[in-house]
């Protein structure tokens, strides 16, 4: 499960990471539909990944 999803479990020990020192990652795939138009907020999102 991502961290930021249960980041306050956390921190109040509710729950505890079972693999700390194992990092995992996946490919991400943004969509939207052909017709519609992205908000600027929306934009700017997208923005942050496609610059490397």
């Amino acid at each position: 499960m991502p961290e930021f999803l249960v980041k306050k479990e956390l921190k109040k020990g509710q729950v505890v990471d079972v693999l700390p020192s194992k990092k995992f990652s996946w490919d991400l795939m943004f969509v939207k539909r052909k017709t519609s138009h992205l908000s600027v907020p929306g934009q700017s999102f997208l923005n942050l990944f496609s610059e490397k």
